[in-house]
């Protein structure tokens, strides 16, 4: 019969697959964490070859771009001046943010891969090229290097957007910007203008060339000598119904961060103006009013979102809006002014008829309104608000300049109501600054103070006082008095002493120990002040007693006597041991020696405690503290 369990054979395949399986998986791990990196090397190198491809288009906008040819080492040479440390670079504008491989001495975080980038001019194409030749990608530990084309293929491929460099040199020759892995083959990649005989390393291309661009260029580099039109089927549309055939899908300008006029007195009657509406804007050319250099809209306006204005708004008619008005300047309507959410205004807001705000309401200035006022939410003045006729806010309103009116009702309850010259009835009032009033303030509710409440009046405690109740300060110490009785009644209770079972005081106290002019109660009793009755005469405030002394050890030392109260060795009755320079008169004192009376010997001061005691009761010890 076999043996239950494995045989020694059966355990080691057991081990080798296991093994085999575990190295395996451990391989793709580190075969997943390099492409990993190698992606990440990617996007360092896109993030490179972009910010050489926008200086370059930068840079081609001058008339002669030669003077730019260089060759540059690294990557600061793209960061600004207000880069840190090893970071700066020598320019004013960031084509590289300083964070970009920061502190790792201009090289890669995968591969510690170095930059050198060439930048070229072709005069007759008026071209500027940058080449740039990254250091070879190796991997390895110990001083062993291996070079890792697949993961330098694979950064190049990321690199330039899943874009494989075709051998046809025309297909490169047509990029913008061109990433590729040079490989360290006998015979070079068919792609010239991008290796150029480098082998083993990832190479980009940047260059801007105007004449083969296909885009419309914002760096100077089109030549635009003619009019841009889109194309339709009638070319010249003047009337509304062929502009309706018109396919608006294909006739849009999306994503337009500024239109503006590069004329030299061009032909809007001898003004740089910028024109934007009807083809036939003469009329608008002739009723302009505007100095150069403005923008004249000849047409009707919707504005659906935002309208803001840096200076001023001058209206002959009506503003309406059915969301926000912002204006940084004046806001000026011959009309009324109506608008469907907010009204912001840096300046004065002057409006000749009626104002109806639909939201909130800012005016940095003046408010002036000939008519009504009209605010669902809040309005806000930092200067003066003059309303003509009637003001009616449904929100908060704030002015921190005037307001001129005889009375504020509230809209919600009319029997509430601000009357400056008159009588006042407020449900709740809330004061953000101070407050003063020279007469009496009455509530007739709580005053409840979340911060301190400082009295100033002061009065002397035990002096007379017309109300009962009333606050005042000490004349004293500073402290409060009440009236009480008529009589000013101080709250202070500074020299009080009193026992914590703590060893440290409480804040405002300090430990009479007999500094900061305490009386020094430690290990003492306390004792009333005679104060007259007879009974403790000539005592002083705060002056010392010394305790009675009375026998305690009667039995110390005695062989014979009949007295004793204990017989033996010596009893603790429950006494201290006396300070005997406070007894002068029993420094000679004789002491028993035995129990005969020719045996009578002296003993010294140091001996007292075997004989006599100082008399205490039962106590418990607790810090005595004063109050300061």
């Amino acid at each position: 019969m076999k043996d239950k369990g494995f045989t020694l054979l059966e355990l080691l395949l057991v081990i080798g697959i296991t093994t085999t399986m575990s190295i395996v998986s451990f391989q793709e791990k580190i075969l997943e964490t390099e492409q990993s990196q190698a992606r990440r090397l990617g996007m360092e190198l896109f993030q490179y070859n972009s910010a050489v491809q926008n200086y370059i288009a930068h840079m081609s906008g001058n008339s002669d771009s030669s003077f730019v040819t260089q060759n540059k080492t690294g990557i600061n040479w793209l960061k600004s001046k207000r880069c840190a440390f090893d970071d700066q670079g020598p320019n004013e504008k960031d084509w590289l943010s300083c964070n970009f491989l920061r502190g790792r001495g201009e090289k890669t975080t995968f591969g510690g891969l170095s930059f050198s980038t060439e930048i070229s001019y072709e005069r007759d194409s008026q071209a500027l090229i940058a080449r740039t030749v990254m250091s070879k990608l190796e991997t390895g530990i110990n001083g062993e290097k291996q070079e890792r084309a697949d993961l330098a293929g694979l950064a190049a491929l990321i690199a330039s957007g899943a874009y494989s460099i075709s051998e046809q040199t025309k297909a490169a020759a047509a990029q913008d910007v061109s990433v590729a892995f040079c490989p360290d083959t006998q015979e070079a990649v068919d792609a010239s203008s991008v290796c150029k005989g480098d082998k083993g390393v990832i190479v980009m291309l940047s260059r801007n060339l105007s004449a083969a661009d296909r885009w419309l260029r914002v760096d100077h580099g089109n030549v635009m000598s003619d009019t841009i039109e889109f194309r339709t089927g009638d070319p010249t549309p003047s009337k509304k119904s062929d502009m309706e055939q018109i396919d608006s899908i294909s006739r849009q300008i999306r994503n337009v961060a500024r239109i503006y006029n590069l004329g030299d007195k061009n032909d809007n009657s001898g003004r740089e103006n910028l024109f934007l509406g009807r083809r036939f804007g003469e009329s608008a050319k002739s009723m302009v009013t505007l100095p150069d250099d403005a923008v004249v809209i000849d047409a009707d306006q919707e504005v659906l979102g935002q309208l803001k204005v840096a200076l001023s708004i001058e209206s002959k008619g009506n503003i309406t809006s059915e969301k926000d008005i912002l204006a940084k300047g004046t806001l000026t309507s011959q009309g009324d002014t109506r608008v469907g959410q907010n009204l912001y205004v840096s300046g004065n807001a002057n409006i000749n008829n009626k104002l109806n705000v639909n939201g909130d309401t800012y005016i940095d200035k003046n408010l002036l309104v000939s008519g009504s006022i009209t605010a669902q939410d809040n309005i806000k003045t930092n200067k003066d608000l003059i309303a003509n006729q009637n003001l009616t806010v449904s929100g908060v309103g704030r002015i921190n300049s005037s307001l001129i009116t005889p009375i504020l009702i509230d809209s919600n309850d009319s029997n509430y109501y601000v009357d400056p010259n008159g009588q006042s009835r407020i449900s709740r009032l809330r004061v953000e600054a101070d407050t003063y009033t020279v007469g009496t303030t009455t509530s007739n509710g709580r005053l409840i103070a979340n911060e301190y409440m400082l009295v100033k009046k002061s009065a002397i405690p035990g002096s007379s006082c017309d109300e009962a109740g009333m606050i005042g300060q000490s004349s004293q110490d500073q402290s409060l008095v009440v009236c009480q009785n008529k009589i000013w009644v101080s709250q202070s209770q500074s020299g009080q002493y009193a026992f914590f079972n703590s060893q440290h005081c409480p804040a405002g106290w300090t430990p009479a120990d007999g500094t900061r002019g305490t009386v020094d109660t430690r290990g003492l009793f306390i004792r009333s002040l005679d104060n007259g009755r007879g009974m403790d005469p000539g005592r002083a405030l705060g002056s010392y007693q010394k305790g009675t002394l009375v026998g305690g050890y009667d039995d110390n030392y005695v062989d014979n006597f009949d007295f004793s109260i204990i017989q033996g060795n010596a009893a603790n009755y429950g006494g201290d041991a006396p300070n005997m320079g406070e007894y002068p008169y029993q420094g000679n004192a004789w002491r028993w020696r035995s129990g005969n009376e020719s045996n009578l010997q002296k003993y010294p001061d140091s001996h007292a405690s075997a004989w006599l005691n100082v008399t205490r009761p039962k106590n418990i010890a607790l810090l005595a503290c004063m109050r300061i």
